[in-house]
């Protein structure tokens, strides 16, 4: 059985804020042209990883020796 899973809500971590904003700039305009999607903006932000909320969750923590601690 094959099947296909869509979702319109993703996470993207990198490792600076600068990174972030340059993957930003290119989903959106790949989502857009290539895609054809519209994006919503009031949705669509950079984030540090102590400050996410996706899909529910409140995503916090503190790097400590390479891991995440929670």
């Amino acid at each position: 059985m094959r099947f296909a899973r869509y979702a319109d809500d993703f996470v993207v971590c990198v490792e600076s804020t600068s990174a972030g904003h340059r993957v930003m700039a290119w989903i959106k305009r790949f989502l857009t042209t290539k895609l054809k999607l519209v994006i919503n903006e009031e949705k669509s932000k950079v984030v540090k990883t102590n400050d996410l909320r996706f899909l529910g969750f409140t995503f916090r923590g503190k790097r400590s020796g390479g891991a995440i601690k929670h």
